[in-house]
């Protein structure tokens, strides 16, 4: 573009500015103000349709990465199962794929309807107050469009990370709890417990988040949790500690000494040892 202006400016030089060719047709200019003035405006409208359109390809891009990371988080489960199922005992395996398959599905709904807007949802900062079943976030972006598919790949990459906090619970009430009691435990950690924590560490208004618009950050700074380890993995270990708090131990299962216990434990778990 810019050497099409100087041999343009070039051409009417030599000729007494005389019929220059822009995209609205051939015009005749009486002076080099409305020449300027007319590549100017043509330059201006140029730069509007690459702003336009490295805005769209960024967004393209942030969505791509966002589900492409969603999908990885939520891989964990397969590894959550595999590894179940190698310190269980050989006839609780569909038990434990059911559980996970299942944990998975339930904490989708629950996330999907209450989860997350108690998550995300703002006002105050202890929990969210809208969202609900993700309604309202369609809000218009810079193309006028009425679909922010950004928000919903959002949603998807926080509901995986949710399920992910919600099956580390499994493997330590693994083979001790009934399948409706576990499906109860992990319908509230995704619908009321985790969602408050996250709305207290990456939500715009929690009391603990960094990302507070005022300036009473939480010691001067805020907390800042990258990746999830207390949000997420904390958050699940907690709770599957409290879980095994209330099962209690494994009364007459194993014998005092440790030969006795490590005798009885499964081939996978004795390697480890």
């Amino acid at each position: 573009m810019l050497s099409l202006v100087i041999c343009a400016v070039m051409l009417a030089t030599v000729q007494g500015l005389g019929s220059i060719q822009l995209d609205s047709g051939s015009v005749n200019y009486d002076n080099f103000s409305e020449f300027k003035e007319a590549v100017n405006e043509e330059l201006n409208e140029e730069i509007e349709l690459l702003k336009e359109s490295v805005a769209a390809a960024n967004r393209s891009t942030d969505i791509m990465w966002l589900i492409l990371s969603a999908c990885l988080v939520f891989w964990m489960q397969a590894g959550f199962a595999l590894v179940e199922v190698g310190t269980v005992s050989m006839k609780n395996t569909k038990n434990i794929l059911v559980k996970n398959l299942l944990d998975a599905c339930i904490g989708c709904m629950s996330f999907y309807v209450i989860g997350f807007a108690f998550a995300f949802g703002g006002n105050n900062g202890f929990i969210g107050t809208y969202y609900f079943a993700i309604t309202n976030m369609h809000k218009p972006i810079e193309t006028g469009s009425a679909y922010d598919g950004k928000a919903y790949a959002f949603w998807m990459f926080q509901f995986a990370f949710a399920a992910t906090a919600s099956t580390i619970v499994s493997g330590a009430v693994a083979e001790r709890c009934r399948v409706i009691a576990y499906f109860v435990y992990s319908f509230a950690l995704t619908v009321f417990v985790y969602p408050c924590v996250v709305h207290w560490v990456w939500s715009d208004y929690g009391w603990a988040s960094a990302f507070r618009s005022s300036n009473d950050l939480l010691f001067g700074v805020g907390v800042i949790d990258f990746a999830g380890s207390s949000v997420v993995h904390m958050v699940g270990g907690t709770t599957a500690l409290v879980a095994a708090i209330f099962l209690g131990p494994r009364k007459g299962r194993f014998g005092k000494k440790s030969s006795s216990w490590l005798s009885r434990a499964p081939p996978s778990r004795r390697l480890v040892f």
